[in-house]
């Protein structure tokens, strides 16, 4: 348990410098039958440097394509020209194939990712949520016997408010980015609440 913690906060820390999805951070073993995307770095690569091999030999490709039909049109040796023009068009359908199954698998790494880190931080903050909203109603109710706070006091009141607020934005939010920065956000909040 203390490693998925640990990893799902390193995780959390990278995307926080990046403000990006983990797409540049995840490694693809890929098989004839099959794409596995890991954060673990083994016997494999990461997915971007697969992407950007497999778009580069595309365009290559595509190039050969668009010479061999420019002799077709010019009638050199059409038979032998068009074989090979057919061949690298079925190369190129295979190689998108490979690259549409890679951006899929790390698309549904990404969206699988999000919803553990997402279910992880609501299982862990509720309960703290819960308590920030027993100290809030606490001072609320006995705010009119208090009737002067002082400007420390109002900064705490607003500040645990904030920090409800950040906690029911990470529950809620169905983007990354956004849980990421309510959650830098709530950690600074309880920081400063619990410093005081």
């Amino acid at each position: 348990m203390k490693k998925i913690i640990l990893i799902i906060i390193s995780i959390l820390f990278i995307v926080n410098f990046s403000y990006a999805y983990v797409e540049d951070l995840v490694f693809c073993t890929i098989k004839s039958d099959s794409i596995t995307i890991t954060i673990k770095k083994e016997n494999n690569y990461k997915c971007t440097e697969y992407l950007n091999v497999l778009s580069q030999t595309i365009n290559s490709e595509y190039n050969n394509i668009m010479s061999a039909q420019n002799l077709i049109n010019k009638w050199y040796d059409k038979e032998f020209w068009t074989e090979i023009r057919d061949e690298k068009i079925e190369k190129v359908k295979n190689l998108l194939s490979t690259k549409e199954q890679i951006e899929q698998a790390m698309k549904e790494f990404d969206n699988n990712l999000f919803i553990k880190i997402k279910d992880y931080l609501t299982y862990t903050l509720s309960p703290e949520r819960t308590d920030f909203q027993a100290i809030l109603k606490v001072i609320k109710a006995n705010q009119k016997k208090w009737i002067n706070l002082t400007n420390s006091e109002k900064q705490k009141l607003n500040q645990i408010e904030d920090a409800i607020k950040q906690i029911n934005t990470i529950i809620t939010t169905p983007d990354f980015n956004t849980l990421i920065q309510s959650f830098n956000k709530y950690l600074y909040l309880k920081k400063q609440i619990l410093w005081k």
